[in-house]
């Protein structure tokens, strides 16, 4: 940012620092290196700052208002220094890249739909800026007093201030305030931080209100508020994707991005609702699409099911007024509250979770919940099954299911990359990509090399550049499973250039000999050995060969964007099954 000091300015007051303090702090480091962190204290102001009119900061102070006292401190620190300051409740998630040069300031969402700004998200100034001298000019000589509104000070002394400096901009909230007033994060790919809302200066009765809202409960708010003739929020979405989980080591969730990213770029309005993923793990890219996530309750068997209760409540207003309902997966509570609250149109993917074998794992949650997955199957306008297995697997669980569209996923086809060539007397490396699962058979496949010239890598959860890097180290992939859905991980290698070996487990994938790209075998130890045995003895520049006959394949049927385009026009109301 060119004109703006490097500096992240943050203010702390009253004590010891909170867990969340110290989150956000770490994540300044980690996503901001290049960055100076300078905290300030009741200490360092007072010692800085002696010669301006620090009445409000001493008094805000003396009635324990810490976030008032950041309010006069914050741009106190930006007109001597310049820079970016933070609340200590702001948590980036992505570099500071890609931001106004001039400067910017944050803004959040309000109740009614609307957005005001909110330095405490985010403001960066050079030195000496206008608009920090203006904020300085209007504290000087007032006193805090707990009668005073003053995010609603703020954004009223700011807004001509910032009309009169317009090279500083106003950021849209999804990029540093994406969490809603009802609790749910509108992450988008501008996102670059999320204001956690420590609400540090607010009341016990501010705080509950708040509580209510972020669970969903934003009605008994109202009520008590006397704000029931607030204009709704905006207008409703064409399509809505609800999925338990959006991490990149989702191949459900790769899918149903793949689609809401199509349906984005061909002008809909979509959205995106889903869980919070576990921290540090990340999201698959939904560029285009609105991105709304919801908090995961901490009890253990409720978690299990993926239950939040800011979507119980949030789900309603979202689904009941969307064009199209699109659930991914099953046996999650995300998916069954999505279902039932959808009332125009509902789409649903399964992803394999009617799969006979994976029906008896979890058996009694099941057996619980199975008349609710019927239910779900007879409510939906259309289901879509990644293969005519699938549609074996739905009609058998719930034969009064309507429309089911077959159509297989996609993968993204990576850039072209050197194939690699084994050497005479190398061990063949052989890479698994995926969860140590009973049905992935890893324990089938660790037997087939046990005494054969094979490196075997198994690898859990990779992305990015490591999963590149993975592709490119071995010269076959395996996928040995039991029972398989459609087998994403096996377009991915061909995708790559690398054979691939996988077993009747998953009938998908059993073109392979015919396109000369891999092995096709039985579900045992045996079969997978002998697979192996052969794809030792070939010749080095052979695998190469079956590598590129595999991408060639994956370029002219499963590239993502074609079959996610695909999908979406097979799943349209009067298109046939």
């Amino acid at each position: 940012m060119e004109g703006i000091p490097a500096i992240i300015h943050c203010c702390w007051f009253g004590g010891r620092k909170t867990r969340l303090a110290k989150r956000c702090l770490e994540s300044w480091r980690r996503f901001a290196p290049d960055f100076a962190v300078r905290e300030w204290d009741e200490k360092s102001v007072r010692a800085e700052f002696a010669g301006e009119d620090a009445a409000f900061f001493e008094t805000a102070l003396a009635a324990k208002a810490w976030a008032a006292a950041s309010d006069w401190a914050r741009m106190a620190a930006l007109w001597r220094f310049g820079g970016v300051y933070f609340d200590f409740d702001l948590e980036l998630v992505s570099p500071l890249r890609g931001l106004p040069k001039a400067g910017w300031i944050a803004s959040e969402w309000m109740r009614d739909g609307s957005a005001r700004c909110n330095p405490g998200g985010g403001i960066a100034l050079p030195p000496r800026s206008p608009v920090a001298r203006g904020m300085l000019d209007f504290y000087a000589g007032k006193r805090y007093s707990r009668d005073l509104d003053m995010m609603w000070i703020i954004s009223r002394e700011l807004a001509p201030l910032l009309a009169a400096n317009p090279s500083v901009a106003t950021l849209s909230p999804d990029v540093f305030s994406p969490i809603a007033f009802d609790g749910s994060c509108r992450r988008s790919s501008s996102t670059v931080g999320i204001h956690r809302y420590a609400m540090s200066g607010a009341g016990p009765a501010r705080r509950f209100a708040r509580w209510l809202s972020w669970h969903g409960m934003g009605g008994i708010v109202e009520a008590l508020l006397g704000s029931r003739g607030r204009k709704k929020a905006s207008d409703p979405f064409d399509t809505v994707h609800v999925c338990a989980g959006i991490d990149v080591f989702n191949g459900a969730a790769a899918v149903a991005a793949s689609i809401a990213r199509e349906q984005a770029a061909q002008g809909r309005k979509v959205a995106f609702l889903s869980v919070a993923p576990p921290r540090g793990v990340p999201e698959v890219g939904l560029s285009g699409v609105e991105r709304i996530v919801f908090r995961r309750t901490s009890i253990p068997v409720l978690r299990r099911l993926c239950f939040s209760a800011g979507m119980l409540f949030g789900l309603r207003r979202i689904c009941r007024n969307a064009g199209t309902v699109h659930v991914h997966c099953d046996w999650t509570f995300p998916v069954w509250a999505a279902s039932f609250f959808a009332r125009k149109r509902l789409v649903f993917s399964p992803h394999g979770s009617f799969d006979p074998v994976r029906l008896r794992h979890s058996r009694v949650k099941k057996f619980l919940a199975g008349f609710i997955e019927r239910a779900c199957l007879r409510k939906a306008a259309a289901v879509h099954a990644t293969t005519h297995r699938e549609e074996e697997w739905i009609r058998a669980f719930e034969p009064r299911t309507g429309k089911i569209a077959v159509e297989p996923p996609g993968t993204d086809i990576p850039p072209q990359s050197m194939p690699r060539i084994r050497r005479a007397g190398e061990p063949l490396r052989v890479l698994y990509l995926g969860r140590r699962h009973p049905l992935k058979g890893v324990g089938m496949l660790e037997k087939a090399v046990e005494g054969l010239d094979v490196e075997l890598r198994t690898e859990d959860s990779l992305s990015g550049r490591e999963k590149e890097e993975a592709f490119e180290w071995c010269d076959v992939f395996c996928l040995p499973t039991k029972s398989e859905n459609f087998g994403l991980a096996v377009a991915e290698a061909l995708a790559h250039s690398r054979p691939a070996i996988t077993t009747r487990g998953a009938p998908a994938w059993e073109e392979l000999p015919a396109r000369g790209c891999g092995w096709f075998t039985d579900v045992s130890a045996e079969a997978l050995r002998a697979a192996l045995e052969e794809a030792a003895s070939l010749l080095p520049g052979r695998l190469a060969a079956m590598g590129a006959a595999g991408r060639e394949w994956m370029e002219k049927d499963f590239s993502a964007r074609d079959r996610a385009r695909a999908i979406s026009k097979a799943l349209e109301p009067g298109v046939p099954a």
